[in-house]
């Protein structure tokens, strides 16, 4: 339709027809229509009436006329409003309306400036009006505008072109933006490539001018504006008119829109046949309707203010970036900066420190949501640079027993439990820092000191800096016995730092009370500095991922926070949503929003309520607080990378020069742009936000996976241990990937020993995987008919069964074969991609675009599989060929889902070893959500 709609164009154009009418050709520019007429129709009916005005109060950088595009001696101008710190990194072209013949760039000034202080840029074209060129002169300039506008994204920091207008500007903007290949017989000299728009926001703008709806072209008073437009009147040259309808070019691929209209139905002619388009199409649509506006409305006060805001809502719902982005985002600006080393002192070498750990631990959170293998090289060649053959850290020095050494050692944790060469000595390495926290000086009641050289002093940052990791090794190498240890340590700051009158903790505490800056009384610190209590607040959360379910502490860990996170919502400022750098004295001079105590209040309070310690209520402030980082302190560089802004360079006690921890202490030190104790927190954050969307997936559901017929040994550092396919292994045998998915649905995942009536009562879904034979497991719990039964009964009830297999010859088949023979399916004496060493190619399937489950993907990675037999009543979800490879049956209230491989285990699921054209990281996300919703 679009190439004929343009065919059609260019022939009334160029071609013949009846005489044009050029007598509205006055080449007098036309102010008949003005705000201020528009205000005085209006106060008609509302006397009261005024002129909408924006409530942004901030400087705003603007620049008037500047030339967008020239024909010959006519130059066509725009004006420019910068963002207010480019937050939305979209631009909104606005065009303005008065009947294709009069008006200005100008009457939108405000509605420009309200929505450059959201953090959107706004340019405002001026066009060629029927006074001075007949139609498409005005439509060919607006493209021009969109065009000078693309070719100007990177410089502006833009990732979303939207485009906008009122009444005939309405019209122009819908045309626009759903013909984005089309030039219109351009006299510009501009790209098709140049003009695609992201959104199109259509207020009071008709959609078509030959609509039955449509009340334009009506001659019999006088020449319609309509018919000056084109220069012919209506009927003359009917094709012409319906090329300048965006109902005629409307289709797939086209951008979402947003109507808003007034009491007039005329002005929306063909609304509904174009949304009826989108729908059929799949693509995004809202109508807001003002009843008994009039058709100025945009313009007016009682009007204004709430047209930005729909505006506002609808740019952000479609095109603001989402926290995963911003997270990837963030991790490749952080990597851009620090691209061989992370040096994080100006003028000083890269060396083993804690804001290492705290980007690293980052970067491994985004590797975790995303399989980009790219970060995880990433974090192995930094730490590379440290840990030797013989596990040695280079820089560190156990003897200086500084806490902030210990951080990064979480790291080492990470590469350790990875199928990776040389593992053993990242191992090495932990048991350096393990050795350095068995020897750290204690304070008399047991609480470790902040470094050997600050003696007696216990600081909120210590907290964070050592638990974490101390958590995690205790954990991975059986200390149960520090776990008393580490409750110990927040204990002592519960007991001695925390204010009752506030809830807030303080920085440090001396026992010695020997410092200066302690309270001779107290041994405390004199202030609440944001940093700290985020520190605080971020190892709770951290350290509740490896603490004990049955520890009688891990209650105690979770009621400290929620001690805190009241005292948090009572300091976070109102309007930005974020927290100043000294945390209680909001609005005393000097003070300011601080970018890494906001990440990390809103890391943690997002956290604690994902995995339930903090009730639901806390999440919209987490979120506002969120909007307020991006806000705030993000920065859209030229480059492409983002930037975080206003974050304290450091905050310490004592020392030399001696820092007395007094309020103009903390606001001396520098404040710093990319400053990586917010970068990494913010990354922390943004990766929270991200599951925001996902949790109601899966809240509530109960996923167990079997180690029961698959339970296999192996000799571990504490003995034996169990691994492959299960939950907490994170080598490539393990299923530590697709439990993490399940998880970031909102699920919870549980191991089930043995599949009893009793056992699996409360399951939504039960995985089996790769059942032993004998040769796998010495004394192999084979799947018996007792067994089946059991597991039928769960399934008839609504149980969801995902057998995941293997090929013959690697697994215990008959009993797994008699359980599915009780649903109608069978297996094959058929394996097939039998993959020879790396030519992956023999282990691809295909997915096709309508698969039911695999909605997200094209083509999957699976080798040496079983085939399956179907039934008359199964589905098959993915095929080979003649093959079944992966089928699906219902059974009373639930189902039974078969696959002759366990293939989404981490090696096909991590990213790091199969060729990045294979989805197999996405395809267990979507079939985790297409299990859990089933």
């Amino acid at each position: 339709m679009k190439y004929i709609i343009s065919c059609i164009l260019t022939t009334i154009l160029f071609g013949g027809g009846n005489a044009q009418i050029t007598s509205g050709l006055t080449g007098v520019r036309d102010h008949s229509y003005s705000n201020e007429v528009a205000l005085a129709s209006v106060q008609k009916e509302w006397p009261d009436a005024e002129l909408g005005l924006s409530d942004f109060d901030k400087p705003l950088e603007s620049v008037e006329n500047l030339e967008y595009a020239k024909l010959g001696e006519r130059a066509l101008h725009l004006d420019l409003f910068k963002p207010y710190k480019n937050s939305k990194k979209t631009a909104v072209i606005f065009i303005h309306g008065g009947g294709w013949r009069t008006g200005d760039k100008s009457q939108h000034h405000e509605l420009a400036r309200e929505l450059a202080g959201r953090g959107y840029l706004v340019i405002t074209p001026e066009y060629r009006l029927s006074t001075e060129a007949l139609y498409p002169a005005a439509i060919s300039d607006v493209k021009a505008s969109i065009a000078w506008l693309n070719q100007r994204k990177a410089e502006f920091g833009l990732e979303n072109i939207a485009i906008a207008g009122f009444s005939a500007g309405g019209q122009l903007a819908a045309q626009a933006g759903v013909s984005s290949e089309l030039t219109f017989g351009s006299e510009h000299n501009i790209e098709k490539e140049d003009l695609k728009v992201d959104a199109i926001i259509d207020i009071d703008g008709i959609l078509s001018f030959t609509h039955p709806e449509s009340g334009e072209g009506d001659d019999s008073k006088s020449i319609s504006a309509a018919t000056h437009y084109f220069g012919y009147a209506k009927g003359q040259h009917d094709e012409l008119w319906e090329s300048a309808g965006a109902l005629n070019y409307v289709g797939a691929g086209d951008p979402p829109t947003l109507f808003i209209n007034s009491r007039e139905a005329r002005m929306h002619a063909g609304r509904e046949d174009y949304i009826d388009v989108l729908n059929k199409n799949n693509i995004y649509s809202e109508v807001h309707t003002f009843e008994g506006a009039p058709h100025s409305f945009p313009l007016i006060d009682q009007w204004f203010m709430p047209t930005v805001d729909l505006m506002d809502n609808f740019l952000q719902k479609v095109t603001n970036p989402s926290p995963m982005h911003y997270a990837k985002l963030m991790a490749k600006s952080f990597m851009t900066w620090h691209q061989d080393s992370i040096a994080v002192k100006t003028g000083r070498p890269a060396n083993w420190n804690y804001e290492q750990g705290l980007a690293l631990k980052a970067i491994e959170k985004v590797w975790r949501e995303t399989a980009d293998p790219s970060y995880f090289d990433y974090i192995v060649n930094d730490i590379n640079r440290y840990v030797t053959a013989d596990g040695n850290i280079r820089t560190y020095k156990k003897s200086d027993y500084n806490l902030d050494n210990i951080s990064t050692g979480r790291l080492l944790m990470t590469l350790y439990h990875q199928s990776i060469d040389d593992r053993e000595k990242y191992k090495k390495a932990a048991d350096l820092l393990w050795s350095q926290l068995k020897g750290q000086p204690v304070t008399k009641e047991g609480g470790y000191w902040h470094k050997k050289r600050y003696p007696f002093q216990m600081w909120l940052d210590g907290l964070f800096m050592a638990e974490p990791f101390s958590a995690e090794y205790s954990k991975t190498f059986n200390h149960p016995e520090h776990f008393d240890h580490i409750l110990k340590q927040f204990q002592l700051i519960e007991e001695y730092a925390v204010d009752e009158k506030t809830g807030l903790i303080y920085h440090g505490y001396d026992e010695s009370r020997e410092q200066r800056w302690a309270n001779p009384e107290t041994g405390l610190s004199p202030h609440f500095w944001g940093r700290a209590i985020g520190w605080y607040a971020m190892a709770l959360v951290e350290v509740l991922d490896y603490f004990p379910e049955d520890h009688e502490g891990r209650d105690q860990l979770i009621s400290y926070l929620q001690r805190l996170a009241p005292a948090l919502l009572k300091y976070q400022d109102e309007e930005t949503g974020v927290w100043y750098q000294m945390i209680a004295l909001v609005g005393k001079e000097g003070n300011y929003l601080e970018s890494s105590s906001s990440c990390m209040f809103a890391y943690s309070l997002l956290k604690g309520v994902r995995k339930g310690y903090l009730d639901e209520s806390y999440r919209a402030a987490a979120i506002k607080a969120y909007e307020g980082i991006l806000n705030e302190f993000i920065i859209h560089e030229q480059d492409g990378t983002i930037s975080l802004d206003n974050t304290v360079s450091v905050g310490g006690l004592g020392g030399n020069p001696y820092r007395d921890g007094s309020y103009e202490y903390y606001l001396s030190e520098p404040i710093r742009l990319n400053d990586l104790k917010g970068v990494g927190p913010f990354i922390f954050t943004a990766l929270e936000m991200a599951y925001l969307d996902q949790l109601s997936v899966g809240e509530g559901k109960k996923v167990f996976l079997d180690n029961y017929f698959n339970n296999e040994l192996r000799e571990g550092v504490n003995g034996k241990e169990s691994f492959h396919y299960i939950w907490d292994d994170q080598m490539h045998s393990g299923f530590y990937w697709l439990g993490q998915i399940f998880e970031n649905y909102g699920a919870s995942k549980y191991t089930l020993k043995e599949p009893t009536a009793q056992n699996l009562t409360s399951a939504d879904i039960y995985i089996i995987v790769d059942p032993d034979d004998a040769k796998e497991t010495q004394d192999p719990n084979f799947i018996t008919a007792a067994h089946s039964k059991v597991i039928k009964k769960w399934v008839k009830k609504g149980g969801h069964l995902l057998l995941m297999t293997n090929d013959a010859g690697h697994c215990e088949l008959e009993g797994a074969n008699k359980l599915i023979q009780s649903f109608g399916l069978s297996f094959t004496d058929k394996n097939i991609n039998m993959v020879q060493g790396k030519q992956w190619e023999q282990g691809s399937v295909l997915i096709s675009k309508d698969n039911p489950v695999f909605k997200n993907v094209d083509e999957v990675y699976i080798k040496e599989l079983v085939t399956i037999n179907p039934s008359s009543e199964s589905t098959t979800l993915l095929k080979k060929g003649d093959d079944h490879i992966m089928v699906t049956v219902p059974y009373k209230k639930g189902h039974v889902t078969v696959i002759g491989d366990p293939w989404l285990y981490n090696e096909y699921v991590d990213g790091r070893r199969i060729p990045d054209r294979y989805q197999n990281f996405q395809a267990a996300k979507d079939l985790a959500k297409w299990l859990l919703t089933k």
